[in-house]
């Protein structure tokens, strides 16, 4: 049975396999290193850097490409760059798809903990997807080498969205989890502090503005840029929410004038875009509670679904999973950094 004290779970009940051999040591700091944004969580401090998780190098011929900008500086620049500079996201749908650029992030995010504690090969934790397979692990912990971490302690991220989210994984009852992320989607139920089942789908929320930006494009013929599509999306959940807003705006670039303008779009058209994404979401999670035994699934008929991650903000989630479900579905404040806060409980 995973080990528990005063109802927060030990390490050794939430990690991997291939622990790193100072795991029976306290942490120096946490990180989630998602695919959308990067936080990082000190001791005592809390949340010490929170900036989107993407990069941006500067590829000049007459020197070795280097880091430009990191993460909101280099978001500002995305789409505004000139030729030289190359913009990188270093994850890609949940998974590390560089790891030079994944290591110079990290040494971006963790800059201010470094430099004022000034430790050499910190020890750190870092969530990671639950389907995460050893490869993808191996690749993390070769950024966090490279980043001058010492090897990282990884951790499931559901498991750590539950503890942010408050709920009591240690006790003998199932709790279900849905970590809406913007490149994967994990729903886990847990009980004892163990995994009783998991689920999981790549692609989360990036999806929804990937989608919105092709819509535009081939039904409106108007090309809008990632950050004009992150804006829309926003714009187009808090409207669906409001039930009031029959519109919403987007600036971008009328492909048949040549011209730019700002395009009135009319809610119920980007609707079934929304309902796409939520209808995965649901698909997943009853792809999960399919596999529950009777207890469990009792469980989680008497305590409801909890929702984390930031594409849990998304309109039409909650709603869609408690009607195809029948299971209260709720979504805690600030579900983006749940993640973080069971790293911080993890760090405490």
């Amino acid at each position: 049975m995973p080990a528990v004290s005063g109802g927060i779970l030990k390490p050794k009940a939430l990690m991997f396999d291939n622990a790193p051999m100072w795991a029976g040591k306290r942490a120096d700091l946490a990180i989630d290193l998602g695919t959308a944004n990067t936080l990082v969580v000190e001791r005592a401090a809390g949340i010490v850097f929170e900036q989107p998780s993407i990069c941006c190098f500067d590829d000049d011929l007459g020197a070795a490409a280097e880091l430009f900008a990191a993460g909101i500086a280099a978001k500002q620049m995305a789409g505004r760059e000139v030729k030289r500079l190359r913009m990188v996201r270093p994850l890609r749908q949940g998974v590390l798809v560089d790891v030079s650029a994944a290591a110079e992030l990290l040494k971006f995010a963790i800059r201010p903990v470094t430099a004022r504690r000034r430790l050499r090969r910190a020890r750190a934790i870092i969530g990671v997807p639950s389907d995460a397979t050893q490869a993808e692990r191996r690749a993390l912990t070769k950024a966090a080498y490279e980043a001058g971490l010492a090897e990282p302690l990884l951790l499931p991220e559901p498991l750590l969205s539950a503890l942010g989210s408050g709920l009591d994984i240690g006790a003998a009852r199932g709790r279900m989890i849905v970590d809406c992320g913007a490149g994967v989607t994990d729903v886990v139920v847990l009980s004892l502090g163990g995994v009783c089942v998991a689920q999981s789908v790549r692609g989360g929320g990036d999806a929804v503005e990937i989608a919105l930006m092709h819509h535009l494009h081939l039904q409106r013929q108007f090309r809008v840029g990632p950050s004009a599509a992150e804006t829309l999306k926003i714009a187009l959940s808090a409207a669906l929410a409001s039930r009031t807003a029959t519109h919403v705006e987007v600036k971008g670039l009328d492909t048949r004038s040549g011209l730019p303008r700002t395009l009135s779009v009319a809610v119920e058209e980007l609707r079934p875009v929304i309902q796409k994404y939520a209808a995965e979401v649901t698909t997943t999670v009853r792809a999960a509670l399919s596999r529950l035994d009777p207890d469990l699934a009792m469980d989680i008929l008497e305590d409801g679904i909890t929702l984390a991650g930031g594409a849990a903000l998304t309109a039409l989630v909650a709603q869609q999973i408690e009607e195809s479900t029948g299971v209260e579905t709720h979504c805690q404040s600030e579900p983006q950094k749940a993640v973080a806060k069971g790293l911080e409980m993890m760090l405490n």
